[in-house]
């Protein structure tokens, strides 16, 4: 079973939200970085600092 270890959500620069979370395996492994944006556009950029 996977869990969920940080989630954080910016505003992409088409003022479109964007949710992206990191998930670890049951051995606390990196599993996956999902990353969403809320119109399913492509993602322009990552913000500079957070």
């Amino acid at each position: 079973m996977e869990k969920q270890m940080s989630k954080i959500q910016f505003v992409d620069q088409d003022s479109v939200e964007v949710l992206t979370s990191l998930y670890v395996d049951t051995n606390g492994h990196l599993l996956e970085l999902d990353i969403w944006k809320a119109d399913f556009s492509k993602l322009i950029a990552f913000p500079k600092s957070y």
